[in-house]
């Protein structure tokens, strides 16, 4: 049974590089397209992928699921 985007964040506050490793498998290429649609073609969509999950990892204490979805928590830590 595959865990749930929140209990991979979880696991990312405490951590555990495999949960981050799961949620880019499941979200970095949505996030790359997003930041195509928002950088064009002559943006550097790979760093921008990147910098999200960094920043990702170092907020994954903070996340709220009663506050957004782990999707929406991701495309928002992109947007900034």
């Amino acid at each position: 049974i595959a865990e749930s985007d929140e209990q991979l964040i979880y696991r990312m506050a405490a951590r555990d590089e495999a949960a981050l490793t799961e949620l880019y498998r499941r979200y970095g290429p949505y996030l790359g397209a997003l930041s195509r649609r928002m950088l064009g073609a002559h943006g550097d969509v790979q760093g921008c992928v990147q910098d999200t999950f960094v920043r990702a990892w170092e907020a994954a204490g903070r996340f709220d699921p009663g506050r957004a979805s782990a999707k929406t928590w991701l495309v928002t830590i992109s947007h900034r």
